[in-house]
């Protein structure tokens, strides 16, 4: 099920880091501090990459 706006904006900062998955590989990561970044994962030649992320600003 993909992520919406209201889920996006009323993500919380908790004690732990945690992701809030969408779909295909893209999720929503909320760290101790409150901040949110994007993350995607995917894999290439069988191998897995680090994350490529882009902070919202």
């Amino acid at each position: 099920m993909a992520l919406t706006d209201t889920a996006v904006r009323h993500a919380k900062l908790c004690a732990k880091d945690y992701a809030l998955p969408d779909y295909n590989g893209l999720a929503l990561f909320v760290n101790t501090k409150g901040a949110k970044c994007w993350r995607f994962r995917f894999s290439w030649a069988d191998k897995q990459p680090p994350y490529f992320s882009r902070n919202l600003s």
